[in-house]
């Protein structure tokens, strides 16, 4: 499966960090609203959604490579963060 999205490696990595801060910052919210069982379900899951960016990060083997990953991983963590702020304060 990884060699088929391979050609699509940003956009993925991108869409997947999105759903992950998402759901990083959801998280934080419900442990402090006291909803812990869906706190732990969120940091069970969160690993496997960010499997695919920690894989093609590692495998990139020059900086520049590395340096365009970082660079879609932080968009997409500042959207992911907004997006839920947005979420909760409507």
């Amino acid at each position: 499966m990884e060699e088929g999205l391979k050609p699509w490696k940003y956009i993925t990595v991108f869409v997947l960090s999105i759903a992950t801060d998402f759901i990083c910052a959801w998280s934080t919210y419900a442990v402090s609203h006291r909803q812990l069982l869906a706190a732990a379900t969120a940091g069970f899951l969160i690993p496997f959604i960010n499997l695919f960016s920690v894989v093609w990060f590692i495998d990139e083997k020059s900086f520049m490579g590395r340096l365009k990953l970082a660079a879609t991983l932080a968009l997409a963590n500042s959207i992911g963060s907004v997006l839920m702020l947005t979420t909760i304060t409507r």
